[in-house]
């Protein structure tokens, strides 16, 4: 999966000349500064929007991109949502496991309740649940997790490693704490370049000069 020489502009540059190699089953976690483009080069890993000048190699995998208002009929229930989804993407689903996705999610006795009833951070657990059975290769969520809670986000390092175990999970985000949770490797995209600044440790955490670091370029 590979991003070779990509080049965005709108009214102005976006971004220039960003190459990187994402390796198959990791998770990314792209920082930022407000405007540099992160949201732009998701839409561009996903083919929604075309590099001026660039190609991407991502082969022939199967990629889900989750934006933060992505339930397009609000007015259905989260089951029958999830049911439908899975059919229109050819999944074959098992509503134990469905049903077993939601209790993980805690939306149990939820499930029959139309989405437009459900706060955001619900709706955006019922795409996770979408995205966790679809089998796919390569996730991309834009913000994805500010409206999740603690209790959620506590869980999601064990549901990727059970249902997206060979996947690629790549995600924008401004919060370290999420990053550590949920990232092996955290990425910063400037005008120029995307580069990894801190992969994860064995002990399963950033170093502390590393979160430093992706502080200091936060606040930049």
């Amino acid at each position: 999966m590979y991003l070779d020489s990509i080049t965005k502009k709108f009214d102005l540059e976006v971004f220039c000349d960003i190459t990187f190699e994402f390796i198959e089953g990791r998770r990314y976690a792209i920082f930022g500064k407000n405007g540099s483009g992160k949201t732009t080069l998701l839409n561009i890993m996903n083919g929604n929007i075309l590099p001026d000048s660039g190609k991407l190699d991502f082969g022939k995998y199967n990629i889900m991109f989750i934006r933060n208002n992505s339930i397009p009929f609000p007015f259905m229930s989260a089951m029958d949502f999830i049911v439908q989804s899975c059919e229109l993407k050819n999944v074959v689903y098992d509503k134990i496991k469905i049903l077993k996705l939601i209790d993980e999610f805690g939306l149990t006795e939820r499930e029959e309740e139309l989405l437009v009833t459900y706060s955001k951070g619900m709706q955006y657990k019922v795409l996770l649940i979408i995205a966790l059975l679809s089998n796919i290769d390569i996730l991309l969520l834009d913000e994805p997790f500010s409206e999740l809670d603690m209790v959620t986000l506590n869980k999601l390092d064990n549901l990727f490693k059970t249902y997206m175990q060979s996947a690629t999970l790549i995600f924008t985000s401004h919060s370290i704490e999420i990053a550590n949770k949920v990232a092996d490797e955290i990425l910063i995209l400037s005008k120029n370049e995307l580069k990894t600044i801190a992969h994860k440790e064995e002990s399963g955490n950033f170093g502390i000069v590393e979160i430093e670091l992706i502080r200091e370029m936060e606040e930049k």
